[in-house]
Parts: C-alpha cells; structure tokens; sequence
C-alpha cells in the first residue's frame, strides 16, 4: 500500500530517501487522533518500498537523526563484521512521530540480525534540536510503544480505515474494538486489542 493519506488522523508517508538521507524523514504536517489528536504526527513504513536501502543499517551512520544514533548504539558489533555472510543488521520496521506536550518524540520500531525481539526506541528532540534517547517513560509513551512493538504501519492503517478490507479479515472484526463511540481510535483500547490478538494478527506483520 503507497502514500495513503488519511485526512485528519493518520499521514502515511512512504517517500524513499536513500540511508544517508535519514535526517530528510520528516514528512507533512498531520494530525493522528487516538483519544487525543496530536499538532503533528507521522507514520512511515521503512520497507514499504525499498527493503534493502531505507530498511536496512549495515553500517554506522553520521549525524544526529533517530537512525544514526540507533546504528550508534551498536557500533561495536558492526566493527565486529567481517564477511557479509556473517554481517551484523539492523532491520527497521515503522517508525512513528509524535509531538507530546511540544516535544517531538520519534518511536522506531525495529530488529537486529542477532536478536529476532521487536525492539522500540523513543527518540526526542532537544531544546537545542538535538535528538537524544528518551530514558523515562509515562502511560502515553509506554501505550504508544506497546502498539509498535505489535503492529505495524501497514496494519495500523487497516484498523484506522473506516472501511473493511477483505483482506484483513480478523482486523475487520477487532477495528470496532480498538475505537471510541464516535470511531476514533482509541489508544488504550488499541493497545489491548493488539496484545490480546497478537497471535492471530502476527501473519500481517513483516518479519
């Protein structure tokens, strides 16, 4: 699915940068409505259109951006490769943007080629526009993370969309679940919904 725009709720975003254009993922102004709507929101899907350019981190990469600074955490493990059959990994999976209380928060969803766990990293942006790793955690941000570390944009956009997809059949029946009376999404319902029926809805998610 490509460049989906969901007016006043979801921005799907899905222009390719090459990896050293991280810094450029910013996207369009938007808006994301859970129980509460955000002044600016994006999500995008790093695989959507390139699986081994924007998905992929084979190396340590310059610079300030949530995805530098994530290769740079494993650093010693990259330098520890020597072959590229045995060639260390970082597969990203969605990447969601928040602003909390004026504060821009990037939630990267994402795996290493050592550990198959589906890890997330909030990211904020400083007082001084620099990135740095968000280390304390509220209801919000552990909500949001619980969502990440479950779905993906792709599925996240079948529970949103109004309409029912035939190809998502088990969605099609938890969508009402996952929202409010006046059909919004509802972020602690949602969260709930994907833990409870993870099982069934792991066949839509990347691996």
């Amino acid at each position: 699915m490509r460049n989906k725009m969901l007016l006043l709720s979801f921005l799907w975003y899905s222009v390719v940068f090459s990896q050293i254009d991280y810094s450029k993922y910013e996207g369009s102004k938007g808006k994301i409505r859970f129980f509460k709507e955000y002044s600016f929101s994006n999500i995008y899907d790093y695989s959507i259109d390139s699986e081994q350019k924007d998905s992929l981190i084979t190396k340590v990469i310059r610079g300030n951006n949530p995805e530098a600074l994530i290769s740079k955490k494993y650093s010693s493990k990259f330098s520890q490769s020597k072959t590229e059959s045995t060639s260390f990994k970082i597969k990203l999976k969605t990447r969601l943007i928040v602003t909390i209380n004026n504060t821009k928060h990037s939630l990267i969803s994402y795996k290493s080629s050592d550990n198959n766990k589906v890890i997330i990293t909030d990211y904020y942006l400083d007082d001084d526009s620099t990135f740095k790793e968000n280390t304390r955690s509220n209801d919000e941000i552990n909500l949001l993370k619980s969502i990440l570390e479950n779905s993906n944009a792709n599925l996240l956009f079948e529970f949103y969309n109004r309409r029912n997809n035939e190809n998502y059949p088990e969605i099609n029946k938890l969508k009402s679940q996952a929202k409010n009376s006046d059909g919004i999404l509802d972020i602690k319902k949602l969260a709930k919904v994907l833990e409870e029926n993870k099982a069934i809805l792991s066949k839509y998610l990347d691996e």
